[in-house]
């Protein structure tokens, strides 16, 4: 895939309502091109309000989760957590890398529970035909 802003999982995190917007437990493989940004995870950033990438993973060829416009503090924040990373490949077809996964869902799950708009996070297995983990009971 080729445009300006290219990522992984978004093109762009823009402008928001609620001044939140977040991408978090997730993972990218495929391979990116861009005219000018691109980021394992993301694209770009604009826009106002604060952005969230956590526990998210590309890989190790993409050395940043995001293209280079996200230096602009002026346009909002974009914070990426410490485990947020670049990975082998080979690290992202192994059971090791489900459990990184699936530790963030049980955490998750079990601190938001009782929240009013919580949405419980499905776990994740490694899919037999590509090696790479894919979410539980999505197709079922």
């Amino acid at each position: 895939m080729k445009g300006k802003r290219t990522g992984g999982i978004g093109g762009i995190f823009g402008y928001t309502q609620n001044e939140v917007s977040k991408i978090i437990n997730c993972y990218s493989v495929g391979e990116l091109e861009a005219i000018n940004m691109k980021g394992g995870i993301l694209g770009a950033k604009s826009g106002y309000g604060t952005h969230y990438i956590e526990s998210c993973y590309w890989p190790e060829e993409f050395n940043l989760p995001a293209g280079t416009s996200v230096v602009d503090e002026s346009w909002g924040i974009l914070s990426i957590d410490e485990n947020s990373k670049s990975l082998p490949l080979a690290t992202m077809q192994s059971t090791k890398f489900v459990d990184i996964l699936n530790t963030y869902v049980e955490t998750y799950n079990a601190e938001h529970g009782e929240d009013d708009d919580f949405v419980e996070l499905l776990t994740w297995k490694l899919d037999e035909k590509t090696g790479y983990p894919i979410l539980e009971n999505i197709s079922e």
